[in-house]
């Protein structure tokens, strides 16, 4: 699977099987120092930071642009960041190569850990999926981090991390200590699966799928935009961002959602997202677990209840 879909290629000893990416996030943080700085993205997804408070390890802010994370703001003292570059969480952008590679430069003049969170880049849409980052790592300094959650099912609690050869001595020490989350029971059901050919089947069906809804949503949006919503949608993914246009100026995204969810709508803000740098308003739109009639649907509501704010 990570040879074909993600471009990477390694031992078996490589890999640790985990209970999900926030496990995952957890051992991670525990290679590196108490009280090291690791950078993470602005804006990013909270339990990012708490797992690594949780091990002891001081996270500062870098503020992502139009092409995600920039590397010539890192600090040079930092032991690590945590980066999103195939589909920055939440806001959707890809990390190009030039910047993928002064990353990686980064990562050794500093010593540092680059630790990449790579939680539904097989939904690609146009063309194949991008390589890892992983994959262009030629200085073992990429601990990659996948899950089957999105893949499969948040219910099966089975991830996985790619662990570069000079960190796994360290790795196993703390896996020794603290012990590992994940569930035995339903590997080997897994592992079948992913044998047979029908784990890869599945992923290609379910990117064709997901990326009939996404049409369908953004379709069904078009009314609204682009003077009540403006939508950032790249081809790929589960969710998309919207950002407010002019009738809506002023609004919180919170009081959207507040308004939304009583409509019957689940949508997200985008504020809480943002941790340090003034927070943009906007929503995250899921699309993946509907069928196109009922995002047409929901879209329709939607638009009933901005009129109703705006």
């Amino acid at each position: 699977h990570l040879g074909a879909w993600r471009g990477i290629f390694c031992s078996a000893g490589q890999i640790i099987v985990t209970s999900g990416a926030t496990e995952a996030l957890g051992l991670a943080g525990r290679l590196l120092a108490p009280g090291s700085i690791v950078h993470v993205e602005e804006p990013g997804h909270a339990p990012v930071r708490a797992r690594l408070a949780a091990a002891g390890l001081r996270c500062v802010a870098v503020a992502v642009d139009a092409q995600g994370l920039n590397p010539a703001l890192l600090r040079p003292d930092a032991a690590g960041v945590v980066v999103t570059p195939s589909r920055q969480y939440p806001l959707g952008m890809t990390l190009p190569a030039a910047r993928r590679l002064a990353l990686l430069d980064w990562a050794q003049r500093a010593g540092a850990l680059v630790i990449e969170d790579d939680y539904d880049s097989e939904f690609r849409f146009t063309g194949q999926p991008l390589p890892a980052l992983a994959s262009l790592d030629r200085g073992a300094r990429t601990l990659y981090i996948g899950s089957f959650s999105k893949l499969l099912s948040p219910g099966i609690r089975l991830g996985y991390m790619l662990v570069p050869a000079p960190f796994l001595t360290r790795l196993h020490e703390v896996i020794g200590r603290a012990g590992t989350q994940a569930s035995l029971v339903p590997q080997p059901a897994l592992a079948r699966f992913m044998q047979s050919g029908e784990f890869a089947t599945h992923l290609r069906r379910m990117r064709r799928l997901y990326a009939q809804r996404q049409s369908a949503l953004r379709e069904a949006l078009a009314p609204l935009v682009p003077d009540w919503l403006v939508p950032a949608i790249e081809p790929s993914g589960m969710h998309f961002i919207v950002r407010f246009g002019p009738r809506l100026a002023g609004l919180s995204d919170r009081a959207v959602e507040a308004a939304a969810r009583e409509a019957g709508l689940a949508v997200v803000s985008l504020s809480p997202y943002f941790h340090e740098a003034p927070p943009e308003q906007g929503l995250l739109l899921g699309f993946a677990g509907f069928e196109p009639e009922d995002l047409r649907a929901a879209a329709l509501r939607l638009g009933a209840c901005l009129a109703g704010l705006g």
